[in-house]
């Protein structure tokens, strides 16, 4: 591998934009230039060529590719600093960053599978006690009323939440009872008895990019299908492409709905699991 000291996330995005101006011809060159695991990583279905050049930069730059082989140019040199975003390969290790990344931060925007915040804390405890690594939904909620700025999209993903549940519940009967515990706690949040500074969206974003996005750093997960759980990402700690993420995270969710149709849409998805 060659070093690409010097060089910039967006410096090279905008290189790769420039050279390869479509979606097509940006998705071939990752093609040819990564390997499989590496490919399937970056995002998959529509998605604006700016934004796909920011995430095949991100890991160009990560793996120390010669930016000359992809882009034909020398040196691709801006004035910000010298950033790297280091993949992160398994789902302990992503959220163990994502923990550390939040402990220091006073805004939060991330993507979620569901209303996880809601769950009753022995359930959370349960699932510390069982699982390796940092209890990221367990820290989430002990932290969001310390927030300034708290923001989630929640992708109300019916499989993949009940993962979430079911392994640390003993029966369907259980589980109901979580469920009209998380549906009191709903309610609890509409009145602004917990979480005051909390706002939400139910919208799904789409599996392939989660976002978790925090003050200085941000981090992206990827999971390889919608019914799978994060298996990696990549952290992003170049400030102009943390910045275009943000702006990116806040069209979607000033954009998607009101935060009383939010309520709605959750406290339904919440009915319909019972």
């Amino acid at each position: 591998m060659e070093s690409n000291l010097g060089v910039t996330t967006l410096a090279v995005a905008q290189q790769l934009v420039a050279r390869f101006p479509s979606l097509t011809l940006l998705r071939e060159v990752a093609n040819s230039t990564l390997e499989r695991r590496e490919y399937s990583l970056l995002p998959i279905g529509a998605i604006e060529p700016e934004l796909y050049a920011l995430r095949l930069a991100e890991v160009v730059l990560a793996l120390g590719i010669n930016i000359e082989k992809i882009t034909g140019i020398d040196e691709v040199r801006v004035n910000a600093g010298d950033f790297t975003s280091p993949f992160i390969t398994t789902h302990t290790e992503f959220f163990d960053a994502v923990c550390v990344a939040m402990e220091g931060s006073e805004t939060i925007r991330v993507t979620i599978m569901g209303p996880t915040f809601l769950i009753p804390e022995h359930v959370l405890l349960e699932r510390s006690r069982r699982k390796a690594g940092r209890n990221f939904t367990k820290e989430l909620q002990d932290k969001l009323d310390q927030f300034t700025l708290a923001r989630l999209v929640i992708r109300n993903s019916r499989e993949r939440f009940l993962k979430t549940i079911d392994p640390y519940v003993a029966s369907i009967s259980d589980r109901n009872a979580v469920v009209e515990q998380m549906l009191e706690n709903l309610d609890h949040l509409r009145r602004g008895l917990i979480f005051p500074r909390l706002q939400f969206r139910c919208v799904d974003t789409g599996f392939s990019n989660i976002p978790h996005l925090f003050d200085s750093v941000g981090l992206l997960g990827s999971r390889r299908s919608a019914d799978t759980a994060v298996d990696g990402g990549w952290l992003l700690n170049d400030p102009a492409v943390l910045g275009l993420e943000k702006e990116k995270y806040d069209r979607v969710f000033n954009a998607s709905q009101s935060q009383s149709e939010a309520y709605e849409k959750m406290e339904q998805f919440l009915w319909d699991l019972l």
